[in-house]
Order: structure tokens, then C-alpha cells, then sequence
């Protein structure tokens, strides 16, 4: 599985955190393991929960399947994830 946050890598750790009584895993690459475990309880919610379940309005597809994946489900998806994908486009446009 690819690292959510970063894109970039394998996700090849865990990071576990209690986030208002609620017990919340995550698997993230060793860069952003380092990130993870610094990051403030709403980060952390955001991007192990909230993030993966967003979905496109139109085709259903969710952050968290284009995670594993890198393929998203229809052209709407583009607008629904904008803010997620600026970074990764960034990133790769920048090489």
C-alpha cells in the first residue's frame, strides 16, 4: 500500500494514537511515521479517518481506494480531491 500521506512510498510502518477515546491506526511510509507521531489529535483523525472515507459525490470512489490505487473514479473526482492532489501534482511536476 502506498503512503497516504506522502504518496511517495511504501506505507512499511504503524502508527497508533488514542484520538477522544476512540483507538485509531494507520500505516504510513518511515518519512511521515516520524510526521505522524508529531502531529496534533485533529491531524491525526483527519488523515487516518475522515481523509480516507471522503468520497466523490458523482462515482463513490474514496480518497483512500485512489491511495491504493492512484486512480480515481471520474472526472469529478478531480474537484472533489482537489486539495489533496495539489501537493502529489507538485511533487511530481517538480522532478
Amino acid at each position: 500500500m502506498l503512503c497516504p500521506v506522502c504518496h511517495k512510498a511504501q506505507a512499511s510502518e504503524k502508527v497508533e494514537k488514542i484520538v477522544d477515546g476512540r483507538f485509531i491506526e494507520g500505516h504510513v511510509c518511515r518519512d511521515c511515521y516520524i510526521k505522524a507521531l508529531s502531529m496534533d489529535k485533529r491531524e491525526y483523525y483527519y488523515m487516518f479517518v475522515t481523509l480516507p472515507d471522503k468520497a466523490c459525490p458523482v462515482c463513490g470512489r474514496t480518497f483512500g481506494e485512489f491511495s491504493e490505487s492512484l486512480l480515481l473514479g471520474c472526472p469529478h473526482c478531480y474537484k472533489t480531491f482537489e486539495q489533496e492532489l495539489l501537493p502529489l501534482v507538485d511533487s511530481i511536476q517538480a522532478k
